[in-house]
């Protein structure tokens, strides 16, 4: 399956800049993971083909009978800039550490990586709707076998 959704560009993103991964990477006291940063190089951010992620925990997305997921709607865009904006928001919501934003769904859930030392960095989630955050899988490559095209519509009540 293509990682990124080619019929829902919105506009060209720009090129990824080499200084900026170091810069970030620099910042984070961390290795951004390969895979990542691998379709950033193809694709500057934009949506996935992946409409959700599959979680083992209980939520405000979804319940059991429809399948435990959250949404995903679109990978950030990786610039410096941006990862300060995005560090700023995660630290209105109380998130700690050696952290970077790398994507969104629905603008309540928050995808991002938490850096700790001589690892790769662990994929977690800001559900801002309950303020609660969620250890979603232990590497970037194990997020993405959690990625899924086919899930149910949720119905907001």
């Amino acid at each position: 399956m293509p990682f990124w959704d080619k019929e829902l560009q919105e506009e060209t993103m720009i090129s990824v800049k080499e200084t900026d991964i170091q810069r970030i990477e620099q910042a984070v006291n961390g290795s951004l993971p390969v895979r990542y940063l691998e379709q950033i190089r193809e694709q500057n951010g934009g949506a996935p083909e992946a409409m959700a992620v599959m979680v083992e925990f209980k939520n405000t997305w979804s319940d059991e009978e429809s399948g435990l997921h959250l949404p995903l709607r679109s990978m950030t865009s990786l610039t410096f800039e941006r990862y300060l904006d995005e560090l700023s928001v995660l630290r209105e919501w109380d998130v700690e550490g050696n952290v970077m934003m790398f994507a969104e769904g629905e603008g309540s859930y928050f995808w991002y990586f938490h850096f700790m030392e001589a690892a790769e960095p662990t994929v977690w989630c800001l559900d801002i709707s309950d303020e609660t955050t969620y250890f979603v899988a232990a590497t970037y490559d194990e997020w993405l076998t959690k990625l899924s095209t086919d899930v149910p519509e949720v119905v907001m009540p």
